[in-house]
Protein backbone atom coordinates (compact mmCIF):
# COMPACT_ATOMS: atom_id res chain seq x y z
CA UNK A 1 0.00 0.00 0.00
CA UNK A 2 1.07 3.25 -0.59
CA UNK A 3 0.68 6.10 2.34
CA UNK A 4 1.13 10.21 1.73
CA UNK A 5 3.08 11.85 4.66
CA UNK A 6 0.46 14.72 4.68
CA UNK A 7 1.22 18.21 6.86
CA UNK A 8 -1.72 19.95 6.47
CA UNK A 9 0.01 23.07 6.05
CA UNK A 10 1.14 25.03 3.16
CA UNK A 11 2.95 28.24 2.95
CA UNK A 12 -0.35 29.94 1.46
CA UNK A 13 -1.35 29.31 5.06
CA UNK A 14 1.78 30.59 7.16
CA UNK A 15 2.67 33.10 5.15
CA UNK A 16 3.01 35.36 8.24
CA UNK A 17 4.35 32.65 10.53
CA UNK A 18 8.37 32.68 11.16
CA UNK A 19 10.11 29.35 10.21
CA UNK A 20 10.31 28.23 13.96
CA UNK A 21 6.57 28.30 14.39
CA UNK A 22 6.05 26.60 11.16
CA UNK A 23 8.67 23.35 11.32
CA UNK A 24 6.98 23.15 15.01
CA UNK A 25 3.23 22.83 13.44
CA UNK A 26 4.64 20.08 10.64
CA UNK A 27 6.69 17.96 13.43
CA UNK A 28 3.37 18.34 15.75
CA UNK A 29 0.86 17.03 12.75
CA UNK A 30 3.19 14.44 11.78
CA UNK A 31 3.56 12.90 15.52
CA UNK A 32 -0.38 12.98 15.74
CA UNK A 33 -0.77 11.52 11.71
CA UNK A 34 1.77 8.36 12.76
CA UNK A 35 -0.08 7.56 16.30
CA UNK A 36 -3.08 7.38 14.29
CA UNK A 37 -1.10 5.49 11.46
CA UNK A 38 0.45 3.20 13.71
CA UNK A 39 -0.24 -0.15 12.27
CA UNK A 40 0.33 1.23 8.23
CA UNK A 41 4.15 2.63 9.21
CA UNK A 42 4.91 -1.03 11.17
CA UNK A 43 3.88 -2.38 7.84
CA UNK A 44 7.19 -3.61 5.43
CA UNK A 45 4.71 -3.57 2.54
CA UNK A 46 3.88 -0.13 2.73
CA UNK A 47 5.33 2.77 1.01
CA UNK A 48 4.75 5.99 2.96
CA UNK A 49 5.21 9.24 0.19
CA UNK A 50 6.14 12.59 1.18
CA UNK A 51 7.05 16.29 -0.56
CA UNK A 52 7.66 18.09 2.80
CA UNK A 53 11.33 16.64 3.99
CA UNK A 54 10.95 18.72 7.07
CA UNK A 55 8.09 16.30 8.02
CA UNK A 56 9.73 13.10 7.12
CA UNK A 57 13.07 13.54 9.55
CA UNK A 58 11.25 12.42 12.10
CA UNK A 59 10.21 9.42 10.59
CA UNK A 60 13.50 8.56 9.21
CA UNK A 61 15.09 8.91 13.05
CA UNK A 62 12.13 5.96 13.84
CA UNK A 63 12.88 4.22 10.85
CA UNK A 64 16.83 4.26 12.36
CA UNK A 65 15.78 2.73 15.57
CA UNK A 66 13.66 0.37 14.54
CA UNK A 67 10.42 1.64 15.22
CA UNK A 68 9.12 1.59 11.80
CA UNK A 69 9.33 -0.64 8.97
CA UNK A 70 7.80 0.81 6.01
CA UNK A 71 9.97 2.33 2.94
CA UNK A 72 9.65 6.36 2.28
CA UNK A 73 9.53 7.66 -1.08
CA UNK A 74 10.60 11.71 -1.03
CA UNK A 75 10.00 14.04 -3.88
CA UNK A 76 12.24 16.61 -4.45
CA UNK A 77 11.85 19.34 -6.95
CA UNK A 78 15.40 21.02 -5.99
CA UNK A 79 17.98 19.94 -3.53
CA UNK A 80 18.63 22.50 -0.52
CA UNK A 81 22.57 23.34 -0.48
CA UNK A 82 22.61 24.97 2.75
CA UNK A 83 20.56 22.40 4.44
CA UNK A 84 22.17 19.69 6.21
CA UNK A 85 18.32 18.23 7.23
CA UNK A 86 17.42 18.12 3.31
CA UNK A 87 20.99 16.39 2.66
CA UNK A 88 19.86 14.07 5.45
CA UNK A 89 16.53 12.93 4.27
CA UNK A 90 17.79 12.91 0.69
CA UNK A 91 20.79 10.46 2.05
CA UNK A 92 18.22 8.32 3.92
CA UNK A 93 14.99 7.82 1.81
CA UNK A 94 14.46 4.47 0.31
CA UNK A 95 13.47 5.85 -3.10
CA UNK A 96 13.80 9.85 -5.16
CA UNK A 97 11.70 10.97 -7.28
CA UNK A 98 13.17 13.84 -8.84
CA UNK A 99 11.17 14.53 -12.01
CA UNK A 100 14.10 16.43 -13.89
CA UNK A 101 17.29 15.25 -14.78
CA UNK A 102 18.95 18.10 -13.98
CA UNK A 103 17.51 18.03 -10.60
CA UNK A 104 19.03 14.20 -10.31
CA UNK A 105 22.33 15.75 -11.36
CA UNK A 106 22.20 18.27 -8.92
CA UNK A 107 21.46 16.24 -6.07
CA UNK A 108 23.65 13.27 -6.68
CA UNK A 109 26.63 16.29 -7.07
CA UNK A 110 26.13 17.33 -3.74
CA UNK A 111 24.99 14.20 -1.78
CA UNK A 112 26.98 11.86 -3.81
CA UNK A 113 23.42 9.16 -3.60
CA UNK A 114 23.51 6.89 -6.11
CA UNK A 115 21.55 7.22 -9.17
CA UNK A 116 20.01 3.59 -8.79
CA UNK A 117 17.97 5.34 -6.24
CA UNK A 118 15.80 7.87 -8.52
CA UNK A 119 12.46 7.03 -9.66
CA UNK A 120 12.51 7.28 -13.69
CA UNK A 121 9.18 9.16 -13.96
CA UNK A 122 7.06 11.89 -15.79
CA UNK A 123 7.62 15.39 -14.82
CA UNK A 124 5.84 15.94 -11.90
CA UNK A 125 3.52 18.76 -11.50
CA UNK A 126 0.14 19.59 -9.30
CA UNK A 127 -2.39 18.49 -11.87
CA UNK A 128 -5.18 19.70 -10.12
CA UNK A 129 -4.51 22.64 -9.89
CA UNK A 130 -2.85 23.44 -13.41
CA UNK A 131 -6.00 21.63 -14.60
CA UNK A 132 -7.65 23.99 -17.67
CA UNK A 133 -4.54 26.49 -17.20
CA UNK A 134 -3.71 26.17 -20.50
CA UNK A 135 -6.87 27.54 -21.58
CA UNK A 136 -5.92 30.92 -19.92
CA UNK A 137 -5.81 33.53 -22.81
CA UNK A 138 -2.73 35.63 -22.35
CA UNK A 139 -4.27 39.25 -23.56
CA UNK A 140 -7.45 38.68 -20.98
CA UNK A 141 -4.69 38.19 -18.31
CA UNK A 142 -2.79 41.06 -19.11
CA UNK A 143 -5.96 43.27 -18.98
CA UNK A 144 -7.09 41.78 -15.92
CA UNK A 145 -3.63 42.20 -13.85
CA UNK A 146 -3.05 45.80 -15.68
CA UNK A 147 -0.25 45.09 -17.09
CA UNK A 148 0.51 47.77 -19.86
CA UNK A 149 0.29 46.56 -23.49
CA UNK A 150 2.89 48.60 -24.41
CA UNK A 151 5.27 47.37 -22.42
CA UNK A 152 7.32 43.68 -21.70
CA UNK A 153 6.40 42.07 -18.47
CA UNK A 154 9.38 40.51 -16.86
CA UNK A 155 8.24 38.11 -13.76
CA UNK A 156 9.83 36.27 -11.15
CA UNK A 157 7.52 34.23 -9.83
CA UNK A 158 9.57 31.91 -7.52
CA UNK A 159 10.14 31.54 -3.95
CA UNK A 160 10.98 34.97 -1.62
CA UNK A 161 13.45 35.47 0.77
CA UNK A 162 14.99 38.18 2.52
CA UNK A 163 18.55 38.48 1.17
CA UNK A 164 17.72 35.27 -1.43
CA UNK A 165 20.84 36.17 -4.14
CA UNK A 166 18.19 35.71 -7.03
CA UNK A 167 15.80 38.12 -6.16
CA UNK A 168 19.14 40.71 -5.71
CA UNK A 169 19.73 40.25 -9.26
CA UNK A 170 16.39 40.32 -10.21
CA UNK A 171 15.72 43.97 -8.93
CA UNK A 172 19.37 45.02 -10.24
CA UNK A 173 18.08 44.04 -13.77
CA UNK A 174 14.90 46.66 -13.12
CA UNK A 175 17.32 49.30 -12.45
CA UNK A 176 19.17 48.76 -15.63
CA UNK A 177 16.29 48.19 -17.63
CA UNK A 178 14.05 50.83 -17.51
CA UNK A 179 12.15 49.91 -20.41
CA UNK A 180 10.63 47.01 -19.01
CA UNK A 181 8.35 46.34 -15.88
CA UNK A 182 10.01 43.91 -13.67
CA UNK A 183 7.10 41.72 -11.19
CA UNK A 184 8.16 39.71 -8.13
CA UNK A 185 4.94 37.86 -7.12
CA UNK A 186 5.19 35.34 -3.31
CA UNK A 187 6.04 38.19 -1.26
CA UNK A 188 4.54 37.76 2.52
CA UNK A 189 4.27 40.02 4.56
CA UNK A 190 7.77 40.25 5.92
CA UNK A 191 9.00 40.16 2.39
CA UNK A 192 6.43 42.80 1.14
CA UNK A 193 7.60 45.38 3.18
CA UNK A 194 11.26 44.57 2.73
CA UNK A 195 11.19 44.65 -0.42
CA UNK A 196 8.74 47.87 -0.74
CA UNK A 197 11.22 49.54 1.25
CA UNK A 198 13.91 48.42 -1.19
CA UNK A 199 12.27 50.25 -3.86
CA UNK A 200 11.52 52.98 -2.34
CA UNK A 201 15.30 53.65 -1.58
CA UNK A 202 17.10 53.15 -5.24
CA UNK A 203 13.65 54.62 -6.17
CA UNK A 204 12.97 51.71 -8.56
CA UNK A 205 10.14 53.17 -10.44
CA UNK A 206 9.40 49.48 -12.44
CA UNK A 207 9.38 47.04 -10.01
CA UNK A 208 6.17 45.79 -8.99
CA UNK A 209 5.54 43.81 -5.50
CA UNK A 210 2.98 41.05 -5.42
CA UNK A 211 1.61 39.70 -2.09
CA UNK A 212 1.37 35.70 -2.05
CA UNK A 213 -1.50 34.43 -4.00
CA UNK A 214 -3.56 30.69 -4.37
CA UNK A 215 -2.49 29.14 -7.62
CA UNK A 216 -5.60 29.73 -9.76
CA UNK A 217 -4.36 33.63 -9.81
CA UNK A 218 -0.52 32.38 -9.43
CA UNK A 219 -0.97 31.33 -12.77
CA UNK A 220 -2.32 34.20 -14.46
CA UNK A 221 0.58 36.14 -14.05
CA UNK A 222 2.73 33.55 -15.31
CA UNK A 223 0.03 33.47 -18.37
CA UNK A 224 0.57 37.18 -18.68
CA UNK A 225 4.41 38.08 -18.41
CA UNK A 226 6.40 37.88 -21.59
CA UNK A 227 9.00 36.72 -19.49
CA UNK A 228 9.51 34.60 -17.03
CA UNK A 229 12.51 34.30 -14.68
CA UNK A 230 12.01 31.70 -11.93
CA UNK A 231 8.82 29.65 -10.72
CA UNK A 232 8.43 26.98 -8.11
CA UNK A 233 9.67 23.84 -8.58
CA UNK A 234 6.52 22.10 -8.24
CA UNK A 235 4.46 24.09 -10.24
CA UNK A 236 6.23 22.91 -13.37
Amino acid sequence: SITELPTNINEESTAKLKSVSIVRKKLVHFFKFYWKNKSTFNSNETIVYSQCYISVVPYIILEKLGIVSSKMVFTAASIKEKSVLHKFVLRNSYLIIAGLKYTVADIIKHTGISKDKFIDTPLVFLSNSLMGKDDLNKQDCRTELGFEDDKKHVLYAGKTSVGKKSIEYFIQCAEQLTEYVFVIVGANETTMKHYQDVKAKREIKNLKIIPFLPLPEYFKYVKAADLLIDYYESTY
